[in-house]
């Protein structure tokens, strides 16, 4: 008969817990970029003019953007962000005229262009003459084609008038199409003279802005250099002090250059 020995009397000993607790691993601190430096872009297209409505391609729009604002943007969720517009016009705050013929745009006040001088809703309404014109050849006017009528109710409030009654008053002065000229430079480059007359194509090169850049340098077909615009409204929130959109090439070799940059 098998016999089985009997349970241990005692139990093991416990292992004695740690008396302190081990030090917990601080968070590691992350780092903040300093504001300042230079911002490069590189793209296989070069910027060839700096006039948005008379661009041949993205890459002009993209060139232009950098110094020049519409009265609105849409943002990466298609929602409408005011720009030179102090607020986006809707039937509900009387923006927007319920039979859908009209609209009126209220801008924001103390905007000032590179130069100094004051932006008003005269601009606006330079930009729609000048490519209402058939002759200035704007490669934007499918923007302006619906507009009956542009006037300047004040020097902070335009009303845009239809051709007939839209369902969309967004269609003008939003996003890359509808960039703001200022009239003082382009004033008499409306019609043929936009792209014959000198001054007019030194303008199309260098066009004086709202946005937070200005224009350095542009050599078409290569390089567009930019410098922080001391006149602009909201100097506390631009980074870079500068800005270069590099282009030329193609895809393959805008990649080299890029990998080599950060080497």
């Amino acid at each position: 008969m098998l016999k089985y020995s009997s349970a241990p009397t005692e139990a093991p000993a416990a292992t004695e817990a740690p008396t302190e607790a081990p030090a917990a691993t601080e968070a590691p601190t992350e780092a903040v970029a300093e504001a300042g430096g230079k911002l490069t872009i590189l793209y296989w297209q070069a910027v060839t003019i700096l006039n948005p409505h008379l661009a041949s391609g993205t890459k002009d729009f993209d060139g232009a953007t950098v110094i020049l604002e519409p009265l609105a943007r849409r943002n990466s969720a298609d929602e409408l962000i005011p720009f030179l517009a102090a607020e986006i016009p809707t039937v509900e705050n009387g923006g927007v005229a319920e039979d859908g013929t009209s609209v009126t745009w209220t801008l924001k006040e103390g905007v000032k262009w590179s130069d100094g001088t004051d932006f008003t809703a005269d601009d606006v309404v330079f930009t729609w003459e000048y490519c209402a014109d058939e002759a200035t050849a704007c490669s934007t006017t499918s923007a302006f084609a619906p507009i009956g009528n542009v006037e300047a109710v004040s020097p902070t409030e335009v009303k845009i008038t239809w051709t007939e009654p839209t369902a969309n008053p967004y269609v003008s002065f939003v996003g890359p199409n509808g960039m703001i000229l200022q009239r003082a430079q382009f004033g008499n480059c409306i019609g043929a003279a936009s792209i014959s007359d000198a001054a007019c194509q030194e303008a199309n090169l260098a066009p004086i802005g709202t946005n937070a850049y200005k224009l350095t340098e542009l050599r078409p077909g290569d390089t567009v250099l930019y410098e922080r615009n001391p006149e602009y409204r909201d100097a506390d929130t631009v980074f870079f002090d500068e800005v270069e959109i590099k282009g030329g090439g193609d895809a393959v070799s805008a990649r080299a250059r890029c990998v080599r940059r950060k080497k």
